[in-house]
């Protein structure tokens, strides 16, 4: 593994892994010496709290950009749809506190079918949208406790 670091605005210092020395204009240099300013760097980059593994902060930077660039990540509608999806769910909160006289029957039973169909389709369509699945069984269940309580 090799690690790269920028130590300064001019030069960039390549250092080897598992080598306890290593050549830097014509010097012989010990690892120990470039240990502090390696770890302040990462801390710095890696926004990390003193003590912490910086290869498990790097580790969660890894996941956090896989999530980006995922097939169902925020740069695409299988994220952004659910996500506003959650408006209806938030508006059948909403609706529990609102007398029963006050809820539409059709429009209860309209949002019921719905999410039966949005459920299905985010369980059939591929890769598998869990957060969608999620915001409409959130959803069915709301709508039929209205129903129940018309």
């Amino acid at each position: 593994m090799i690690l790269s670091l920028p130590l300064n605005s001019t030069s960039l210092y390549t250092i080897a892994n598992r080598s306890p020395q290593f050549q830097v204009s014509h010097k012989v240099v010990e690892i120990s010496e470039f240990l502090p300013d390696i770890l302040t760097a990462s801390n710095r980059f890696c926004n990390l709290v003193p003590g912490k593994d910086i290869s498990y902060s790097l580790s969660e930077m890894a996941s956090f950009k896989a999530f980006l660039n995922s097939p169902v990540g925020p740069k695409t509608t299988h994220f952004w749809g659910p996500v506003a999806n959650w408006g209806f769910v938030i508006a059948g909160l909403v609706d529990t506190q609102k007398p029963p006289e006050m809820i539409s029957g059709n429009m209860t039973s309209a949002m019921c079918v719905y999410s039966a169909l949005f459920m299905r389709f985010a369980w059939m369509v591929q890769p598998r949208n869990y957060l969608l699945l999620a915001c409409h069984a959130s959803n069915e269940y709301l709508q039929q406790n209205a129903a129940k309580a018309e």
